[in-house]
């Protein structure tokens, strides 16, 4: 059985999408994954943006979040201009639902009692990062920092898999950050040196 998502946490996706593609499953003991989010803009455009961020917290096919309709809102903007932007997909370093970063490294932990499921829903998440990075004119790299409570090695595995992919399928030219709005916000990097998220921006 699913979680019930809490109102305030949803919100109704933005008027522009016509098309929706995801498809999230029950992984273990109520634990649900998401592999990828793939949304249609209304318009005539053929290029793919993805971004890559940490963990999905509540979109799928029937509701949005804050996150993911920022960034629609951002690549909406800019599909019309040099982008030409037709589909927007959403990736994540780990593909577990869950609102409260702090307790994704409990949620992982918990998956991991069960190898055999947390094997499947590790292949499925890296299947379809390498499928959708292949197949994408432009690349957003949005992870964040590492969430508190989390093995720094286990986030940076991660992060180099996303790096192999990229330079193995010569994407690193299409690869895009973040920049923050935060004049204080010297670099375009976090003081940890990773790409800003959606939500530090």
């Amino acid at each position: 059985m699913k979680k019930k998502k809490k109102k305030e946490l949803t919100k109704e996706y933005p008027s522009f999408v016509v098309e929706k593609e995801c498809y999230p499953e029950t992984i273990f003991n109520g634990i649900d994954a998401r592999y990828s989010l793939t949304v249609t803009i209304n318009n005539c455009n053929k290029n793919l943006l993805t971004y890559i961020m940490m963990n999905p917290s509540r979109a799928d096919m029937e509701q949005s979040d804050t996150t993911v309709n920022k960034v629609l809102c951002f690549a909406a903007d800019k599909a019309n201009k040099e982008y030409k932007i037709g589909k927007v997909c959403i990736l994540n370093l780990f593909g577990l639902y869950e609102p409260k970063s702090p307790s994704l490294q409990m949620l992982l932990t918990n998956v991991m009692k069960n190898q055999e499921k947390y094997e499947m829903y590790y292949k499925k998440n890296r299947e379809s990062i390498e499928k959708e990075i292949s197949i994408s004119q432009y690349v957003v790299l949005a992870w964040g920092d590492v969430p508190s409570g989390m093995s720094a090695s286990v986030h940076n595995k991660e992060v180099s898999y996303i790096y192999d992919c990229l330079r193995q399928q010569e994407k690193l030219e299409s690869v895009y950050i973040l920049r923050s709005a935060n004049k204080n916000h010297k670099s375009v990097l976090t003081c940890a040196k990773r790409p800003r998220h959606p939500n530090r921006i």
